[in-house]
């Protein structure tokens, strides 16, 4: 009963995935009518016949402990920010990512500016938000922070890249559409991150909402 509900709580989101970046990351075979054997001949005759794409969908480990993680914001000469898509998770992101054991937060976020957009942030970025995620299992939570990597001039803006595998696309969108964009809790670190960046003093948060 458990998995039948789960599986069609998640059909729509399915449906969606399929319509969109599913098949262009995936090479997608319908098993409903399949054997498992049937299905591991299958994909062994794909395989074997070149048929199957390159698909270079990253994989990251999943933590076993609470992360701290930085992202960076970067804004247009209208300043809207720059949103990207990951190739790894559902929804959109800022650049940045895990920082690394021994790795100062900030630095951490301007190597990944760097691996992910191709951008050299010449400056150490101004902190915007501490922001506390709460572990809600199978996740651990941790801290994550938001700088302000600042604006992009025209030239600049047009020579994002998408090096690697990590993202399949990036815009820069204003508030009101980073909100249709960014799930909710990410939604509301950028949201407070803009008014500390209007204010300039950085905020603390926690899940989303300041604290003090």
């Amino acid at each position: 009963m458990g998995q039948g509900h789960w599986a069609y709580d998640h059909i729509e989101p399915y449906r969606t995935a399929l319509a969109s970046w599913l098949t262009a990351d995936a090479h997608l075979i319908d098993t409903g009518a399949l054997t498992p054997y049937e299905t591991a001949a299958r994909i062994a005759e794909d395989l074997g016949a070149g048929t199957v794409p390159v698909c270079d969908i990253v994989q990251t480990p999943e933590p076993t402990a609470e992360t701290v993680a930085a992202g960076v914001l970067l804004f247009d000469e209208h300043d809207r920010v720059l949103l990207v898509d990951p190739t790894y998770k559902a929804g959109w992101e800022f650049p940045g990512g895990v920082v690394e054991a021994g790795e100062a937060p900030a630095r951490a976020g301007v190597r990944e500016v760097a691996e992910e957009t191709g951008i050299q942030l010449e400056d150490v970025p101004r902190l915007l938000v501490i922001d506390w995620e709460p572990p809600a299992p199978p996740g651990y939570g941790g801290l994550r922070l938001l700088f302000d990597g600042g604006r992009l001039d025209s030239d600049r803006a047009r020579a994002v890249l998408l090096p690697g595998p990590e993202l399949r696309g990036w815009c820069f969108a204003s508030e009101e559409e980073a909100a249709d964009l960014l799930p909710p809790v990410r939604y509301e670190r950028l949201r407070w991150a803009l008014r500390a960046r209007e204010r300039g003093a950085a905020l603390y948060l926690e899940a989303g909402v300041p604290i003090g």
